[in-house]
């Protein structure tokens, strides 16, 4: 995956990167990647450089354990003011219905 992360204040950010089933927009839907090929370092973590290109590759099998499957993918990250802009959930996540 490439992405770039844009801040017009901030020259680093923390970054990070979330899943979400079938292209959901509730928590309940979310995969933390966490297995990458190769390093993550200063892409995905407390020290990301905005403004640039970053390529980081996700081992998706590893942390997802299914044959078939879609998922969307959103980069997240914190500036030094510790803002997060989440306008692809819907928060609160909705509950689910008890059952009798």
């Amino acid at each position: 995956m490439k992405y770039r992360i844009t801040d017009a204040d901030s020259a680093k950010v923390k970054a990070g990167l979330l899943a979400f089933k079938d292209g959901g927009n509730d928590l309940t839907k979310v995969i933390v990647p966490k297995t990458f090929v190769g390093s993550v370092a200063g892409k995905l973590d407390e020290n990301t450089t905005t403004g640039v290109v970053h390529t980081v590759t996700w081992d998706a099998k590893a942390d997802w354990n299914v044959s078939y499957g879609n998922v969307e993918l959103a980069v997240v990250a914190q500036d030094d003011r510790d803002l997060m802009n989440f306008h692809f959930l819907t928060l609160p996540a909705r509950r689910p219905t008890p059952q009798s």
